[in-house]
């Protein structure tokens, strides 16, 4: 089964973050900016100072249910010239050494697979109306923050399709922002114990996104 841990945002100095009344996600994630060489965590809390040359991303909302969690974000800047933007998600999606977690071209999405009941879960989301650039589906031990970091200062995430065990899910978003020109995006995971109900909840609740 899911942890249902209750995560809540660091919004100090952020006017554009709004919590929607649903704000419960089933499991652990967390969402930063890679820039300059680093990576700044965002959500769930702040880790740094923020710089203010460096891009805001804002949470716009959060809902789920027992079969989805969506979280919907925003990426501003005052620099007037065009910045590109990565933005890296990390989500623990499977909690047991049972798992199994793959990419799936055809959804833009990651799926999972979860427990004795066979949790079906769909993890992604899209930025701009782009789905995640790259991904990395590996042991939640084989990624820390530095490890993260230096992957993706030689360029990009190690390509990894499939996983089993205590599964974590890390994938990036790329766009360009300047002040002139926001960005909006969405994180979805959808959860379901048929892969044709999974697929269906995520066609119906995406369609009209962005």
């Amino acid at each position: 089964m899911h942890r249902i841990p209750q995560l809540t945002i660091n919004r100090q100095g952020d006017p554009y973050s709004q919590k929607s009344d649903s704000a419960i996600i089933s499991n652990p994630i967390r969402i930063g900016l890679f820039q300059d060489g680093a990576i700044f965590w965002k959500y769930p809390c702040l880790t740094e100072c923020r710089d203010e040359q460096q891009p805001t991303l804002s949470i716009m909302s959060m809902n789920c249910s027992s079969e989805y969690e969506m979280i919907k974000f925003c990426l501003t800047t005052n620099q007037k010239f065009n910045q590109n933007v990565k933005v890296v998600v990390q989500y623990q999606n499977l909690n047991d050494s049972s798992s199994t977690a793959f990419y799936c071209p055809s959804e833009s999405a990651i799926v999972s697979f979860s427990g004795e009941n066979q949790i079906v879960s769909l993890i992604g989301g899209s930025l701009n109306g782009k789905p995640m650039k790259e991904f990395c589906i590996h042991d939640k031990e084989e990624y820390n923050h530095k490890t993260l970091q230096d992957c993706l200062r030689r360029g990009r995430l190690r390509m990894s399709w499939l996983a089993t065990g205590n599964v974590c899910s890390t994938f990036t978003f790329e766009t360009v922002i300047s002040s002139e020109l926001d960005a909006a995006g969405v994180i979805w995971i959808f959860h379901s114990n048929s892969e044709e109900t999974v697929k269906y909840k995520k066609k119906e609740m995406t369609s009209n996104i962005l």
